[in-house]
């Protein structure tokens, strides 16, 4: 990061820094600092997962998964929305009712409504342009010092989405199984209009755990547009021969069916 950037960062800050609120929903809109430079390296990688950083070429690995993108929530443009944790498919409140989120996911902060200190409205949805940001509704954990989680059931082999921080451009990935096990974990750039994030996992996925950088100071993090299950094994690609394996293939075959004529015919009766 630039000095120049820095400095433009720590202005922005200032009225925060100054009287730092611990929810988006006490935030004034005017102190919302919109992602910023990065401050860690845009991630490539999940160890033991094919990680994608572009959305068409995830959904080529990974076709026909549904997709939840939160536009049904009743929350204004330019408007910010807080409500109680978890949010999925039976979540009955002033911005969701009953089956406006897909059956198979759930989202919550963690700790679970900001547990321990906090706002009791652990979630926030953003209206389009909430600070000057996406153009799409979202959701995010409300208070700063929670991570935002999203549970998978049944488990997954393959989600997608954008992920999108407030106050701070880098997050952490966890990535868990069955039991919560630890499956994997990475660094990757994040900002205020979403950054996407996709994998295809060999193991099923139960829960994805998402934490902004300096998340105990300003942390804001959540995600848009997100498409999650397995992949049927139909849908998966097929490799094909070129025109020179088509031409292997055809003189493999003629040589064995050389080989066996000629055994049969060597055979006395």
């Amino acid at each position: 990061m630039t000095r120049t950037a820095v400095i433009l960062l720590m202005t922005l800050a200032a009225p925060l820094l100054a009287q730092p609120p611990k929810n988006l929903t006490d935030t004034p809109i005017g102190t919302v600092v919109p992602g910023g430079p990065s401050l860690l390296p845009k991630g490539t990688s999940l160890p033991g997962f094919t990680v994608f950083l572009d959305r068409s070429n995830f959904t080529s690995a990974a076709p026909g998964l549904p997709c939840e993108d939160f536009e049904e929530a009743r929350v204004g443009a330019g408007s910010a929305l807080g409500f109680p944790a978890p949010l999925d498919a039976t979540t009955n409140n002033v911005p969701i009712l009953p089956g406006e989120i897909l059956p198979g996911i759930r989202f919550q902060d963690l700790p679970l409504n900001a547990a321990g200190g906090g706002s009791a409205d652990g979630l926030v949805f953003f209206g389009s342009g909430f600070g000057g940001g996406s153009t799409s509704k979202l959701v995010l954990s409300n208070t700063f010092p929670d991570s935002f989680e999203i549970y998978f059931d049944p488990p997954v082999q393959a989600a997608g989405m954008d992920i999108v921080s407030y106050f701070t451009a880098g997050v952490t990935v966890e990535l868990f199984g069955a039991s919560s096990n630890p499956l994997g974990s990475g660094s990757f750039g994040a900002g205020l209009n979403g950054q996407f994030l996709g994998f295809v996992a060999s193991q099923p996925v139960s829960l994805m755990r998402i934490t902004a950088t300096f998340q105990s100071l300003t942390g804001a993090e959540g995600v848009d547009n997100i498409c999650f299950g397995t992949p049927s094994r139909g849908a998966l690609e097929i490799p094909t021969l070129s025109r020179a394996g088509h031409v292997t293939l055809a003189l493999f075959l003629g040589l064995g069916a050389f080989l066996a004529l000629r055994r049969r015919t060597a055979t006395p009766e």
